[in-house]
């Protein structure tokens, strides 16, 4: 049984957080940005159980009433560190890390 898969990376590139955050916003995404508490940018990804495959996935909740999707947590932060956690299915990593890549590589 899989509880938790994180993944931890490095783009090798400052990032502008003011920017990323501001983008993640503006296409709908659960996003926490706030400096002078927590340096990263706190960005929650929806799995959307109904959507099996890992194109389908596009990290919003579409549920009528209470969410019930997983969530995948994404922590940006300027120095390129991004640390993700709460995967539970291998096949969907890559899927969604190239998803939220094209959103923070401009």
């Amino acid at each position: 049984v899989i509880n938790t898969i994180n993944v931890y990376y490095n783009i090798n590139k400052k990032l502008d957080r003011d920017n990323i955050y501001k983008k993640f916003i503006d296409k709908g995404y659960i996003c926490k940005f706030n400096p002078e508490i927590y340096a990263g940018i706190k960005l929650t990804f929806k799995i959307d159980d109904t959507k099996k495959q890992p194109s389908e996935l596009d990290g919003k909740c579409n549920c009528e009433l209470k969410c019930i999707c997983d969530n995948i947590t994404f922590l940006i932060f300027q120095t390129g560190n991004i640390l993700v956690t709460g995967f539970k299915r291998i096949d969907i990593i890559e899927s969604i890390i190239k998803t939220i890549m094209k959103e923070i590589i401009f």
